[in-house]
């Protein structure tokens, strides 16, 4: 769509930048889909309401995409399509400036497939994931689905091609990274670094890990799959236990793996409609959706030891947007602008109110505030307390289906044609 007046100028400077801040402090990261661990909280005071004049940079994009932006030190890294080519950009925190831009490879031989997609998706949906000297990116064309490593840089490290997607609505699931602990790696010569991606296909599913450094396979673990599922995985940590990857899908509902080996701890099983959006840790549950025709169908609630389920709720839930959890509550964004909250110890719903708009990107806590953009590019921000109060609206000028990010006292929004990025006041981490 066409520039709005509201945005700030574009983008000038071309020169040629280097790694990221290596150690980069976590606050200065959103190294992934929905931030460190897929939590989806950031430190910072947003305001309740701004303008284009609160704003510090927009940055033209070509094509359109719904990616969200990762974040490490002073390294933006985002997606697009633009027709055939599939494009990574590095834009410079701080100032907007391109450090460079990438046609990534996804067919050595020529261009693109042509994928069947769903009205709401398109070929640059997945987030990148981002770690202190890498950027990982993921397309699908539906003929292969490709892995890229890049350095900070823009050099091709690894290329890794997972063969055909077969999915009715196309792709849209995001890889993650991840460190194993030293006490978790089950042998001395396996990988540490894991590049994660769930890959529930129609007819076939599973999850792959692979390793970081090379692109190798270090562990599958598959599962039947009916449906597509979109659902990005979570990280659980918890003291004195093995770090755990939890899942989602249609096929195996809530799934929880160790995430050196990929074996199965537990799963919930299966879930009657199709899952998008992706689990959330809160209340010592693990929480899954899944939905159909724009509206949520079924939320389980299940306990993190065992995958007994023990909440259930099928009103006023959400689809595509995945819920925020944050001081002991769990936001449940809807498609269609409701918004339910509920207790997350013990699934008991404390309020519903319709914010309006309609969304696909997904709620994110900074600070004390919960914050969604509509489609159609509406910021709207929550108190992310037990009582309802809207704090306000802000238009950014520019349709979206994208998640925002924050890092380093910023945040950034991926509209459809641009990144523009709006600093934050500091305030306590939650």
């Amino acid at each position: 769509m066409p520039a709005a007046p509201l945005l700030l100028a574009a983008l000038a400077c071309l020169a040629p930048a280097g790694a990221a801040t290596a150690d980069a402090n976590a606050s200065d990261q959103w190294p992934r889909f929905r931030g460190p661990d897929g939590t989806a909280v950031a430190e910072g005071a947003f305001p309740d309401t701004f303008d284009a004049k609160a704003l510090s940079w927009s940055a033209p994009l070509l094509g359109t995409g719904s990616s969200s932006p990762a974040v490490w030190g002073d390294a933006v890294f985002v997606t697009s399509a633009d027709g055939p080519r599939r494009l990574l950009y590095r834009i410079d925190a701080a100032t907007g400036d391109l450090a460079w831009m990438k046609d990534v490879q996804v067919n050595p031989d020529g261009p693109p497939a042509t994928p069947g997609l769903h009205a709401r998706n398109d070929p640059a949906s997945a987030t990148p994931t981002v770690d202190a000297t890498r950027v990982f990116t993921l397309f699908s064309d539906g003929e292969r689905m490709v892995l890229n490593a890049y350095t900070h840089s823009g050099e091709e490290l690894w290329r890794r091609d997972l063969g055909p997607f077969v999915g009715q609505h196309g792709h849209g699931t995001s890889p993650i990274r991840v460190d194993l602990p030293e006490d978790d790696l089950p042998e001395a010569e396996s990988a540490r670094e894991l590049l994660v991606l769930t890959n529930d296909q129609d007819g076939a599913g599973g999850v792959l890990a692979l390793d970081a450094t090379t692109g190798e396979t270090v562990w599958t673990t598959e599962r039947a799959s009916e449906k597509v599922a979109y659902a990005t995985p979570t990280v659980l940590r918890r003291p004195g236990k093995p770090l755990t990857l939890v899942t989602a899908s249609g096929s195996a509902g809530i799934m929880a793996l160790d995430a050196a080996t990929g074996a199965e701890l537990w799963r919930t099983g299966e879930m009657p409609a199709r899952v998008v959006a992706s689990p959330v840790i809160a209340g010592g549950k693990a929480w899954a959706l899944c939905g159909a025709g724009g509206a949520g169908k079924l939320l389980v609630g299940a306990n993190l030891e065992t995958g007994a389920v023990e909440v259930e709720h099928t009103r006023s839930l959400p689809y595509v947007p995945t819920p925020a959890a944050a001081n002991g509550l769990l936001f449940l964004w809807g498609d269609r602008g409701v918004v339910t909250v509920l207790d997350a110890e013990n699934g008991e719903a404390l309020w519903t109110e319709r914010v309006g708009g309609n969304y696909s990107g997904s709620p994110i806590v900074v600070g004390d505030a919960v914050v969604c953009v509509t489609m159609d590019g509406v910021v709207t921000a929550l108190d992310a307390a037990r009582k309802y109060r809207l704090r306000g609206t802000s238009p950014l000028g520019a349709d979206t289906q994208a998640t925002p990010a924050v890092a380093g006292g910023r945040a950034f929004f991926r509209l459809e044609d641009r990144l523009i990025c709006l600093p934050l006041e500091p305030t306590a981490a939650l």
